[in-house]
């Protein structure tokens, strides 16, 4: 009784979060020249000094155009995975500002812009990738990544999820090996264990899928299709095609 509940809770407040992302959404005609050389020199001028002479051009074209194809994105997620609707399309784009604190690289901007679109609580919190499965896509002068799938569970998470796996690993691999999906994205993806994870036979017919710590598919586009409709349209395909393979992931996070 209570799943069902919680089941039926998390339905209603996808509808809520779908209609009001879907309400403002237009279609996403592409990043504009002036974006994308502002990509390009990015790579080539990470420093603040340029930064803040460029920054009116990465307010516009830059973040306000990438907000916008999260709406766009989030209008059509509605219709087939309405639980990773973003709220609120622009705390969907994670910051330009890098941490440097612990790295190497003092470059202080990143040079793509990112978008996450985790699952969604009842109460319209978005997950993060610690404790759900979700899509994620990048925008760079190099080209676009769209990932979908568990990148970086937690500990406990990573545990229902193995246990979840080596329970249903057959309809897991049936979901991976379907052809759309290879052909869009490829096979899976994601940090592995040289040994079997604790708690798991050596010999379990899964032990190559149970060893691995994430689990994703990761495709890119080409530069060229950033400054057009198509990109889109191409980055919701593939979010499409990845929905049951990343349902089939929270299920097991959930359990």
């Amino acid at each position: 009784m209570a799943a069902r509940a919680k089941k039926k809770a998390t339905k209603r407040s996808s509808k809520r979060v779908s209609k009001k992302a879907t309400g403002k959404s237009t279609p996403f005609p592409g990043y504009s020249k002036k974006g994308m050389t502002w990509l390009r020199q990015i790579e080539k001028h990470n420093e603040r000094d340029w930064f803040m002479a460029h920054k009116a051009t990465f307010e516009t074209d830059v973040k306000a155009a990438t907000e916008a194809l999260v709406a766009a994105i989030g209008a059509k997620l509605a219709a087939f995975a309405p639980d990773h609707v973003p709220p609120e399309a622009k705390k969907a784009v994670m910051r330009v500002y890098r941490d440097v604190r612990f790295s190497k690289d003092k470059s202080p901007y990143n040079t793509n812009m990112r978008a996450k679109f985790g699952r969604v609580s009842p109460d319209g919190t978005p997950g993060g990738p610690e404790d759900c499965a979700g899509f994620w896509c990048a925008i760079s002068a190099q080209g676009v990544d769209i990932v979908g799938g568990a990148y970086a569970p937690g500990g406990p998470q990573l545990v229902a999820l193995r246990s979840h796996i080596a329970a249903n690993h057959a309809a897991l691999t049936k979901l991976l090996k379907r052809k759309p999906l290879r052909e869009a994205m490829g096979t899976l993806q994601g940090e592995q264990l040289v040994r079997p994870p604790r708690g798991f036979d050596a010999e379990h017919p899964a032990i190559d899928l149970l060893r691995h710590k994430q689990f994703f598919l990761q495709a890119q586009l080409p530069a060229k299709v950033i400054t057009t409709p198509d990109l889109q349209k191409e980055i919701v395909r593939r979010f499409k095609l990845m929905t049951p393979f990343v349902e089939f992931l929270n299920e097991g996070i959930a359990s």
